[in-house]
């Protein structure tokens, strides 16, 4: 498995960004599913604890996070997910 240094260089040099710009989707496509998901807090609920087991063992102490949802509402009902997440890792 690649370092996550490479991962991150690998995924910019495949975009050339110049050529790509203005082109927002196909310069998406081109970033591999790896990164997004070592990067973000997606996917299914077992995925996220992980993700957030490794941050924690990592020595992470802060998160930066920017919750999914249409309306105000949905937004805080996905922090509060998530906070029960965290909350459950002891």
């Amino acid at each position: 498995m690649r370092g996550r240094e490479s991962l991150v260089v690998d995924a910019a040099d495949d975009r050339d960004v110049g050529r790509l710009e203005g082109r927002r989707e196909e310069a998406a496509a081109r970033v591999p599913d790896e990164l997004v998901l070592k990067t973000n807090l997606l996917g299914a609920e077992a995925m996220v604890r992980a993700r957030l087991a490794a941050y924690r063992q990592a020595g992470i102490t802060t998160l930066r996070v920017e919750p999914a949802g249409e309306t105000l509402a949905a937004r805080l009902k996905t922090l509060g997910r998530l906070l029960d997440l965290i909350r459950s890792l002891g």
